[in-house]
Formats: C-alpha cells, structure tokens, sequence
C-alpha cells in the first residue's frame, strides 16, 4: 500500500512538473521581441508606431511585419476604464 501511494505522489509531482514547464515554455515562445516601434497618446513615437492621437482608449499600435517587410496585423494596446 506504501508503495502505491508513494508512486501517486512521485506522479503527482512529474505531471506538476511538466505542466509549469509547459506553460513557462509557452510563455518564452509567444513573447513578442520584435521592436517594430509603438506611438502613444502622449506623443511617444519609435519606428513604426501609428499615430493614435485622437482615439479614445487607445494607448498604443504598430505595425507587424513579416521578413520580407510586408505589413501582416496590427498590434493594439487599449485602456479600461
């Protein structure tokens, strides 16, 4: 009985294991590095950025590209209020 139950808990604890892992490492994949540039409603502008002076809730955009150049989305940051 002893043995089953400390193989529940070294299983446990793999699955536990892995599942952080997991989650960490899709965390360091989907993190977006490029440095395209933003623009913001106080007037901070990098390469890149769009001007969204003038639209409410909106703190922020640029442009996302492929490695060619091409424009393929939009990134938009908003503020709740």
């Amino acid at each position: 009985m002893k043995d089953n139950r400390l193989r529940g808990i070294i299983a446990l604890a793999v699955v536990t294991v892995l599942s952080f892992g997991v989650v960490y490492g899709s965390k360091a994949l989907t993190k977006d590095t490029s440095n395209n540039g933003t623009t913001n409603q106080s007037g901070d502008q990098t390469e890149g950025g769009l001007d969204v002076s003038g639209f409410d809730g909106i703190t922020a955009a640029r442009e996302i590209t492929d490695g060619s150049g091409a424009v393929t989305g939009y990134a938009v940051t908003t503020a709740c209020w």
